[in-house]
């Protein structure tokens, strides 16, 4: 078989050449078309930002799924650490409408006058949890001041005003436990700082919500059990509920005697720089309706009653 000659070669190339712009040139136009049509329907979607303490995350992606079907709406939702969120929305602008936390953040931010039509959502507890294939002997919050209990705590966390990690320091002082508690922290367990991520600078779509919910009291206390660096740790009982937690644990109850008042209470309020009020407070009646509560409930969150 003879090859094709050199200039056939090059013509063909030619072609080639031409038919690709072509190509690029109509893919570049259709990409422009297509992006121009989906920012105008955007446009003309209404759209709310609400966030979220991570530990309401399940109820509250559902929620959202619901309220857009009803609303015909975008929901754009994030998710931080109490701490973090309880920074951004006490000393900065935050670039939210709505958002649900602990009752104590979003009591102060309205003191600040950042926050309006506060509503009480549900009250929780604090916990101590062990591993189940680690069993130690603890029947109350008392043994983890006696000597031979291993805790996970975050002591340095302390220092940056963590709520989560100043709520079980405060619980363990209430139970007069703190001198034998504190020593029975090992050496070798140490927790990060907490997240200095400035939330409203940054879009809730982009954000790395694994790394920030790694970043938190929670998780980080949980991973000295889970590697056997500790035996217990105390947490909010909600977190014992996420997928990854929940078949892994045993849980003991705290007397509610030790527990500071107020630390058990989440809430959820209309951001006071809100600029889609009307759909904001359509969003909170959504929450509070019947549909919403059986949401929660289904999370084992039960709504206070009205």
């Amino acid at each position: 078989m003879s090859l094709p000659s050199p200039d056939l070669l090059n013509s063909n190339r030619r072609e080639g050449r031409k038919m690709l712009k072509k190509l690029l040139i109509i893919g570049v136009a259709l990409t422009v078309l297509t992006a121009g049509i989906a920012s105008h329907s955007q446009r003309d979607i209404p759209y709310l930002v609400v966030w979220s303490s991570y530990l309401l995350k399940e109820p509250f992606m559902e929620i959202n799924r619901e309220f857009e079907k009803a609303y015909n709406c975008k929901v754009v939702y994030g998710r931080a650490p109490e701490a973090t969120l309880a920074r951004a929305i006490t000393k900065y602008d935050f670039s939210a409408d709505v958002i649900a936390t602990r009752s104590v953040t979003l009591k102060e931010a309205q003191t600040l006058g950042k926050i309006e039509e506060y509503k009480p959502l549900f009250e929780s507890r604090w916990v101590i949890i062990s591993l189940k294939e680690n069993p130690v002997k603890v029947s109350s919050i008392k043994d983890l001041g006696k000597p031979g209990i291993r805790v996970g705590f975050c002591p340095k966390r302390t220092e940056y005003n963590d709520l989560s990690c100043v709520i079980v320091e405060k619980i363990v002082e209430n139970a007069g436990i703190k001198e034998g508690f504190w020593k029975n922290i090992p050496e070798k367990v140490a927790c990060g700082g907490v997240c200095a991520l400035v939330l409203s600078a940054v879009k809730p779509q982009y954000l790395d919500y694994e790394s920030m919910d790694r970043n938190s009291y929670y998780w980080q206390v949980f991973s000295h059990i889970y590697y056997k660096r500790a035996d217990v740790c105390i947490v909010d009982e909600i977190f014992t509920r996420l997928p990854e937690v929940r078949d892994k644990i045993k849980i003991v109850p705290i007397d509610p005697e030790y527990i500071p008042h107020g630390s058990t209470s989440f809430g959820i309020g209309i951001v006071t720089y809100s600029r889609r009020k009307d759909m904001a407070r359509k969003y909170l009646s959504f929450v509070l309706s019947e549909k919403g509560r059986k949401i929660f409930e289904k999370y084992n969150l039960k709504l206070v009653d009205r």
